[in-house]
């Protein structure tokens, strides 16, 4: 059984001018080993293994030095942040990753959050076809969509995802699962690796230090600007198929 943990990181033009989703696909026997090197680097920095809003790994406050991290020595956020990284980059943990470009679609960018969602149920099957295993997704809890969420993934299960060229979910048992972050230390991993996924993609130009020093690190010691599974919308391809996908 594997556990597909995933976090937004939302459309907010022109700040954001695209919908991110990170996932990280865990089988269960190796979560307890990868969830304990996590909380040893929540001791070295926060003093505690505890799970609370005071211990929680959030990679943009990390770097901008805000919430709880305010006054931290940038040396420490980053060096925390770069462990983080290379716990993502494990060799037993498997990368899905969606990007949405709502500047280029036909329908409203409001709807942006939904397709993303659909795309990544549409990878997860995908990658755990490959894999030939279940899994069980489970996010960062946000009102605004977890409802909906559950609500599409128990249609797409029964009736596949709503596209030309749609997919069957079987792969995917029960529901999605949403959880504050603080309460898990995997769904602040898959925090940490979707915030490497839009940095990555992100112009360089005008990158200040803790941004450049991330950068390289990511290009240099990780290889996450790569994903098992991974879904780019709209392409060249999804366009020239006309309305009935691109809409």
């Amino acid at each position: 059984m594997r556990f597909i943990y995933f976090d937004e990181v939302k459309y907010q033009p022109p700040r954001q001018p695209k919908h991110w989703i990170g996932a990280l696909s865990v089988l269960d026997s190796a979560i307890p080993e990868i969830e304990a090197q996590i909380n040893e680097i929540a001791l070295g920095f926060f003093g505690s293994r505890e799970l609370t809003h005071a211990t929680e790994f959030h990679a943009v406050d990390m770097v901008q030095g805000a919430a709880h991290f305010k006054g931290r020595a940038i040396a420490d956020r980053l060096e925390a942040l770069e462990k983080l990284l290379s716990i993502a980059n494990d060799d037993r943990v498997r990368r899905i990753s969606v990007c949405v470009v709502p500047e280029l679609m036909v329908a409203s960018a409001e709807s942006a959050p939904d397709k993303a969602f659909t795309f990544f149920v549409e990878r997860s099957q995908i990658d755990l076809s490959k894999t030939k295993e279940d899994g069980i997704l489970i996010g960062d809890l946000d009102g605004q969509y977890a409802d909906q969420s559950v609500s599409n993934l128990s249609e797409y299960r029964e009736k596949g995802t709503p596209y030309f060229f749609g997919r069957s979910i079987d792969r995917i048992i029960d529901s999605v699962y949403f959880i504050p972050s603080h309460h898990s230390r995997m769904v602040q991993l898959a925090d940490a690796y979707t915030y490497a996924l839009q940095l990555l993609d992100s112009p360089p130009e005008g990158d200040k230090y803790p941004k450049k020093r991330i950068r390289e690190f990511l290009k240099s010691k990780t290889n996450l600007g790569w994903a098992n599974s991974y879904k780019i919308w709209p392409s060249n391809e999804s366009w020239a198929l006309g309305n009935s996908v691109a809409a």
